[in-house]
């Protein structure tokens, strides 16, 4: 798995986001782990949806359109859930619960993480 800078504005929003490319990084994603840290985060691309299941945490789960702009933001979802797929969005991002409100990310800004919007 890579890991990145998540930006807005040139601000760094989450110092340590994973992108989850290969088929092994996309399926495992945050499942079986204990937490996620205050400044970390696990990014999607190209997946409108995602699970919680066999999960140990709640989290923020953030939706992005092809041009990186935040188009909804799920606060807090629960192990073993699934949120609807949001069609217009083509990434996803996992932060810890309650941290997107925490660290600005709102819909309607846009988030760079240099080389996932490829």
């Amino acid at each position: 798995m890579t890991y990145s800078a998540l930006k807005s504005e040139g601000r760094v929003v989450v110092s340590q986001c994973g992108v989850a490319r290969s088929f092994f990084s996309r399926f495992a994603g945050l499942m079986m782990k204990r937490s996620i840290g205050a400044d970390e985060g696990l990014f999607f691309p190209r997946c409108n949806s995602i699970h919680t299941f066999f999960m140990r945490f709640p989290i923020d789960v953030v939706f992005v359109d092809a041009g990186g702009r935040v188009v909804d933001v799920v606060e807090a979802l629960a192990p073993w859930r699934m949120p609807l797929p949001r069609w217009s969005a083509k990434h996803c991002l996992e932060l810890g619960a309650r941290r997107a409100k925490a660290m600005g990310i709102r819909e309607g800004m846009v988030l760079d993480i240099q080389g996932a919007f490829v």
